[in-house]
């Protein structure tokens, strides 16, 4: 008798043991995502594999290029506008009969307005140095990015042959650097109409809303 119960009880064992997964199924693990399904956006200089960036604002490095030259006086007007863009990733070169770099990217605007307030307007206008002191500075930093000259001519001091200016182009290209040129009064000159031509830059006539 003893051995039936037995028997009984093993057989009702095996059958709620069979009915368990029928009514409670395990939980499936959910499968993760495959990189390749994960929606992102991403900057074009950026490599691929393993990122997940949402947006990239980064702006670009702008060295701003102002004509400190004698010809330049009651362009202030104009200098102020173009630096009204000041941000921390700006920096001033100016040239006269020399170029020298006065701020690094990095100084607040207010510092800028205060230094540009003061700028004497004296002497030639020394072009070629004015725009080998920017490019220079983004060689030296390892840097692409933008040099935005405001100017009203000529170059009459220093290297004065347009085609050796012209040759600027060159590192401009091979550093990524747009040349975007400001009038203030006169025409630009004719190299730097090229050669924002040459980098893809921007010309912004006198008179026009610098963006």
């Amino acid at each position: 008798m003893r051995r039936v119960f037995l028997t009984l009880i093993l057989a009702l064992l095996s059958v709620v043991s069979s009915l368990l997964p029928r009514l409670f199924p395990p939980e499936k693990p959910q499968p993760k995502p495959r990189p390749a399904e994960v929606q992102t956006e991403l900057s074009p200089w950026l490599p691929m594999e393993g990122l997940a960036v949402t947006r990239w604002a980064a702006e670009p490095t702008v060295i701003l290029v102002v004509d400190s030259s004698g010809s330049m006086r009651g362009t202030e007007a104009r200098v102020a506008e173009v630096a009204a863009r000041w941000n921390d990733l700006t920096g001033l070169v100016t040239f006269g009969d020399s170029a020298r770099m006065l701020l690094e990217p990095g100084t607040s605007a207010e510092r800028a307005n205060a230094v540009l307030a003061t700028l004497p307007y004296r002497g030639g206008s020394n072009l070629q140095a004015g725009l080998l002191t920017a490019i220079e500075w983004f060689e030296r930093h390892d840097k692409s990015g933008e040099i935005r000259i405001v100017s009203d001519g000529e170059a009459n001091v220093g290297e004065v042959d347009p085609q050796n200016i012209y040759a600027l182009r060159d590192r401009l290209l091979a550093r990524g650097i747009r040349l975007t040129v400001v009038e203030s009064g006169e025409p630009a000159s004719t190299i730097l109409r090229d050669l924002a031509a040459a980098t893809d830059g921007k010309i912004y006539a006198a008179g026009s809303d610098v963006r």
